[in-house]
């Protein structure tokens, strides 16, 4: 089968805007899994806002009949208040993580079979073009 120089240069424009296209989409879902970071800033700050709740009523303590009950109360807003911020950290480095290894395999996943298929062919194409 020959191909004309034509059918060459339109199939590697095919090609090249295949492997374009799926690295916008790689770029596109990173950005938008990214963007879940969001919600872990959001579980730090109601974190931080349950363990200032805690430290106000801490001064109820010293209250007669109830200042024993509040006691556990704060240490109980206190220790999901360290919960939370801490899990929102976590969070947010895994969110990090999984934007970025999402991105690269939605982006290379496609891409590399298609090259891997094509480039022979083109190199190829191009060797017999030099020798002829």
């Amino acid at each position: 089968m020959t191909f004309r120089l034509q059918n060459i240069h339109l199939l590697d424009a095919v090609v090249a805007a295949w492997v374009a296209l799926w690295i916008v989409c790689g770029i596109s879902v990173a950005r938008e899994v990214q963007g879940l970071t969001k919600l872990s800033q959001t579980v730090v700050r109601a974190g931080t806002a349950l363990d200032k709740t805690g430290q106000a009523v801490a001064g109820l303590r010293s209250l007669p009949l109830v200042g024993g009950r509040i006691g556990t109360v704060e240490d109980e807003a206190r220790a999901a208040a360290r919960s939370a911020k801490r899990s929102g950290r976590e969070s947010r480095k895994n969110i990090e993580n999984l934007s970025v290894l999402l991105g690269i395999a939605i982006a290379v996943a496609p891409s590399v079979p298609a090259l891997a298929l094509y480039l022979p062919f083109r190199l190829t194409r191009r060797v017999g073009a030099v020798t002829t």
